[in-house]
């Protein structure tokens, strides 16, 4: 990371537009630990906002003002659908509802919202600063947690609003911060997904202590949560950054280090005589009997997905008594849960994203903010091999899916405006 020259100012790229409002709203709102009870759902703040956004953000992607419908918002449409069919046919329609409609706007709206309201550099930087501002704000709170084990993120109330209960769960000898989430883990999940963001998005001129500072925030909240997974996931983003920075002239340095890590991996499991897989949990893992107690879920898991691979069994999985009902592994729970066709398409949602940002051509600048969807991304794949992702972290994973759509507009054709009152639906290839 080369320091700014000490002529140049920093650029402020403040948030202007009604969308950038809205999106930021929907970043500070994953970070309020109230629930509202509205006759028999428990609305969180951001599911609240993607509730009223949804509409807005569905008029303008299928008019075309958000780009072309792509084949990536399709793969994340049939995700969730199929998810919800999972649901239906396990429980019915009658006691499913809620949770089927509750996923589609938390999954696919949160993937919305960013198509939305992220269309230019100046917005890409304006939402992901100030994700990182939070963060730093959220970092010292954490700390504290874990010294004390007192969350003051859930410490004050408002009256009529409940919060989730403080996790008080203890790993040699500190408190495992929960902040404002449900568990450990997604406080971990969350800010662990942020560190290249905090490396690579900035606005020209912005010094390089701010930049060293947001990473010093990252990775306090993500230790915070003492989960193994997302702490060990950091050490891997921090390795590809430095790879990044030393190998910058090297213009095949990616493909150089996908050959590298196959390689190797290769080479392990034939030593190990282990799957690839295995090998990879294995690392990220620290606890040696956890990891013995994950190989235990992967087996009976895979056994219970090749049982019902269609629809899969949501919340029923055939198990030995003594092990609980949690799989922690959203890639291994998402095809216990609803079968090997969500699970098949949400590995293309990662693919097709993957495969769209790598042949979009960008500026250098623009560039380095492509690396940094594609780093967290990497990192909310692999730390799904060790924890299930919900909730707010996994709204904030279906955001960052859709964070880079904008980086492919000089991909798109041009796009004719539509009459007014009628809506055009145009797919992009």
């Amino acid at each position: 990371m080369a320091a700014p020259e000490a002529k140049e100012k920093p650029a402020s790229v403040p948030v202007t537009t009604g969308w950038q409002r809205l999106a930021a709203v929907f970043v500070v709102s994953l970070l309020l630990p109230w629930l509202v009870s509205i006759g028999p759902l428990n609305l969180s703040p951001y599911r609240i906002v993607l509730l009223l956004a949804f509409p807005f953000c569905l008029v303008r992607w299928l008019s075309g003002r958000a780009g072309g419908v792509r084949v990536t918002d399709l793969l994340v449409v049939l995700f969730c659908v199929w998810c919800g069919l999972s649901m239906v046919n396990a429980n019915g329609i009658g006691s499913a509802w809620q949770s089927v409609g509750i996923q589609f706007i938390e999954l696919f709206g949160a993937y919305l919202l960013a198509r939305c309201a992220i269309r230019s550099a100046d917005d890409f930087v304006a939402i992901w600063r100030l994700a990182l501002r939070l963060a730093i704000l959220a970092a010292p709170l954490l700390v504290f947690e874990t010294l004390t084990g007192t969350n003051l993120f859930t410490r004050f109330s408002i009256p009529g609003l409940h919060t989730y209960e403080a996790s008080g769960e203890m790993r040699n000898s500190y408190f495992r911060a929960a902040g404002p989430f449900e568990h450990p883990i997604l406080n971990g999940t969350f800010f662990g997904s942020l560190l290249a963001f905090a490396a690579l998005v900035y606005a020209p001129g912005t010094r390089l202590y701010v930049r060293l500072v947001r990473c010093a925030a990252v990775v306090a909240a993500t230790i915070s949560s003492l989960s193994a997974g997302p702490i060990g996931i950091l050490g891997l983003q921090g390795g590809l950054l430095l790879w990044n920075t030393l190998l910058r002239k090297l213009h095949g340095r990616w493909i150089v280090l996908a050959s590298l890590v196959g390689a190797g991996i290769t080479a392990l499991s034939l030593v190990a005589r282990r799957p690839p897989i295995e090998i990879i949990t294995s690392l990220i893992v620290f606890d040696p009997q956890s990891y013995w107690f994950r190989t235990l879920i992967w087996k009976y898991a895979m056994a219970a997905i090749a049982a019902n691979g269609l629809f899969g069994t949501p919340g029923n999985w055939a198990r030995p008594y003594w092990m609980p009902a949690s799989i922690d592994n959203l890639w291994l729970l998402t095809g216990v849960f609803y079968g090997y066709p969500a699970l098949i398409l949400l590995a293309l949602i990662f693919v097709s994203v993957f495969i769209e940002l790598i042949r979009a051509k960008v500026e250098p600048r623009i560039a380095e903010y492509r690396l940094a969807i594609l780093i967290s991304l990497i990192s909310f794949a692999l730390t799904g091999l060790t924890v299930h992702i919900w909730g707010a972290a996994a709204a904030l994973l279906f955001f960052v899916l859709g964070s880079g759509s904008w980086m492919l507009a000089k991909q798109e054709e041009p796009a004719r405006q539509p009459s007014p009152g009628k809506v055009k639906l145009r797919l992009v290839q």
